[in-house]
């Protein structure tokens, strides 16, 4: 574990920064901060194995991207825009798509060469084993 210093106006500048970006996509004609796919990721910790689970409704396994480099797990991907049709009459579309990158600073006690990725019904399933001395021991408590 590592310790970071306290830094008061941090989230500030964080916060800041959001607007920024906001406001600069908003006058520079991109798309809108809100529009934007961001794929949700459940993370689940079981005595073995790491267990990532990603939403990604829509997208297809050559849609996705899967890296680990340093120690950091990274998902990412492009979920395309439906291209308009001239038969349809929409009242509403709140479909977001775009460019997504999500990424996850991985335990040192995970086995990188192990990691298994599975994809089916726009759910993506990322399996990272644990390394052995980090698996959980059972110790035999002897009575005297």
């Amino acid at each position: 574990m590592s310790l970071i210093r306290w830094n008061p106006t941090r989230n500030l500048r964080v916060f800041n920064d959001e607007i920024d970006n906001y406001l600069n996509d908003f006058w520079n004609g991109e798309d809108s901060y809100l529009s934007k796919f961001t794929p949700n990721v459940d993370i689940e910790e079981l005595d073995d194995e790491f267990q990532f689970h990603a939403e990604l409704p829509g997208l297809e396994k050559k849609d996705v991207i899967i890296t680990v480099k340093e120690n950091v797990l990274t998902i990412s991907g492009e979920k395309q825009s439906k291209k308009e049709e001239k038969n349809k009459n929409y009242h509403r579309i709140e479909s977001s798509f775009g460019k997504f990158q999500r990424s996850f600073r991985l335990p040192q006690n995970v086995d990188q060469n192990a990691i298994k990725a599975e994809f089916k019904n726009g759910i993506l399933d990322v399996i990272i084993p644990k390394t052995e001395t980090a698996k959980p021991k059972e110790i035999e408590i002897k009575v005297n």
